[in-house]
């Protein structure tokens, strides 16, 4: 005798299936994106800015948004105001901001936090990076070292 099922009832996995899906599951998306940012990175290594960055904000400037810590993933993309992005502003890092507003030849940017924060006017060639997400790990927020040891990259 051959086993009918009801049409709203499906077979049930085992225990040992349901480990294995689980499993994979856990380790191949974050293998999975972290190798598309790898590749993103390498696609950008002549370019004077990869395509993808991980940045790690430092300061509370960009609070309540960001807070010290927080690890973002940035890709090169067209920005408009109102986009938080990586800006070069002749500092010792580059800073994360967000685009206030476009006047000519000129952008302003500024944090979200405005007791604390500081406000630039750059050109719009210094922005590096847009924002896309955050990346759920959360880092020390102090400045990263000095990736060249002293007589190296001169």
């Amino acid at each position: 005798m051959s086993r009918v099922y009801r049409s709203n009832r499906r077979p049930r996995w085992s225990l040992g299936k349901r480990i294995r899906v689980a499993a994979t599951t856990i380790i191949a998306v974050p293998l999975l994106g972290l190798g598309t940012i790898a590749v993103l990175h390498l696609a950008g290594l002549n370019q004077p800015h990869p395509l993808a960055r991980l940045v790690i904000v430092i300061g509370d400037s960009m609070e309540p948004t960001f807070h010290p810590g927080d690890q973002l993933l940035c890709l090169r993309r067209p920005w408009d105001v109102g986009s938080v992005v990586i800006a070069d502003v002749g500092e010792k890092t580059p800073v994360v901001k967000r685009v206030v507003s476009r006047q000519g030849a000129s952008v302003f940017i500024t944090g979200d936090n405005a007791a604390v924060t500081a406000s630039y006017t750059i050109s719009p060639d210094k922005i590096i990076a847009v924002y896309c997400c955050r990346t759920g790990l959360k880092f020390p927020p102090t400045l990263p070292p000095n990736p060249l040891p002293k007589g190296r990259g001169d």
